[in-house]
């Protein structure tokens, strides 16, 4: 629920969604675009690093 909520402020923040973001905004390079991606994968990487160091992640997505 917090991601969601997060994603909710960050798609507000960037004046779109950050799906629209990514698509179209991110191959003129605009400043939103850029900082929205980027967020999305650092918070993704962290969150892969938490589920994995837990053992929470789903066998099929370990890659070693």
């Amino acid at each position: 629920m917090l991601g969601g909520a997060l994603m909710g402020v960050g798609g507000v923040l960037t004046i779109g969604c950050t799906v629209g973001q990514g698509l179209s905004g991110l191959s003129i390079l605009t400043f939103a675009s850029v900082l929205s991606i980027s967020s999305i994968m650092v918070s993704e990487f962290f969150t892969v690093k938490y589920l994995h160091s837990k053992d929470l992640l789903p066998s099929c997505f370990i890659f070693e």
